[in-house]
């Protein structure tokens, strides 16, 4: 009977330990989301989300100029980013629609970049790598 018992509570044990793994992880760190560069210079953007599933992740009403937009947040880009869009003619960047993933940690930014920086960005900060294969 104790066997049972026991066998009975590590089970239990065991299903709530997964159960809380699963509610705390990020539920977007593996999704890919759709969205537009509003604004960029040197190794900072601000970023308009596409996608409706992902609005929640960016703020409201962001005034850029005499324009207002919706669903941005500002982030910071790496070095591998940065070479991607260094790619691309300088007034193709503003307008680009790409695919990112949201991330926890900055990566690499030891490359050289230029120290200017936006003036006017979204209180709303995230951290971000490019998905240039697309969402699959």
């Amino acid at each position: 009977m104790n066997k049972k018992w026991f066998l009975g509570l590590a089970l239990i044990a065991t299903s709530l330990q997964f159960q809380s793994c699963e509610s705390s992880t990020d539920q977007t760190a593996d999704n890919c989301i759709r969205v537009k560069i509003i604004d960029f210079i040197c190794a900072e953007a601000v970023f308009q989300i596409l996608d409706p599933a992902y609005y929640h992740l960016g703020e409201l009403q962001w005034a850029h100029g005499e324009t207002y937009y919706d669903h941005v947040f500002h982030s910071f880009l790496g070095c591998a980013d940065l070479e991607y869009l260094g790619k691309l003619e300088r007034p193709a960047i503003i307008g680009t629609e790409l695919d990112i993933q949201l991330i926890e940690k900055q990566e690499d930014m030891s490359c050289a970049v230029c120290k200017a920086t936006l003036g006017n960005s979204p209180k709303t900060k995230r951290v971000i790598k490019f998905k240039l294969n697309g969402c699959n």
